[in-house]
């Protein structure tokens, strides 16, 4: 993705923290990395992934990614489903060990943009 070539800073941000991600986005960061990992507790989980979803939406031509839940955990697959929108640039998946692991990822990132009508591959992942 052209957007992301060069990367020089980035900025984590907490996804359940809206008022952040909206103070980041205006930084000169080259992207925003909005975290739904460990910097969300699990009892806000769902709720920050809508919250999330509308942020995405709304910096259309600003490179945002989002760190989502590991591969292995409960939140993953609602991360993907939740999140993976039109203006998401890349997925950052923490705790992958293999190339099996990002195979997996990748499946189930496509099977998520083809359900989505977006193209394939659109979505990146880190």
């Amino acid at each position: 993705m052209k957007a992301l070539e060069f990367i020089r800073t980035a900025l984590f941000v907490p996804g359940n923290r809206p008022d952040r991600v909206d103070k980041a986005v205006r930084t000169a960061a080259d992207v925003v990395i909005i975290d739904l990992e460990d910097a969300v507790p699990h009892s806000q989980k769902k709720q920050t992934r809508a919250v999330v979803r509308e942020k995405i939406m709304d910096y259309q031509g600003r490179p945002v990614l989002v760190r989502i839940n590991a591969l292995d955990t409960e939140f993953f697959q609602d991360d993907l489903n939740t999140v993976v929108v039109a203006g998401l640039a890349c997925i950052m998946v923490p705790k992958v060990e293999t190339v099996a692991q990002i195979q997996q990822i990748n499946r189930r990132l496509l099977k998520v943009e083809e359900k989505k009508d977006m193209r394939p591959g659109s979505v990146s992942i880190i």
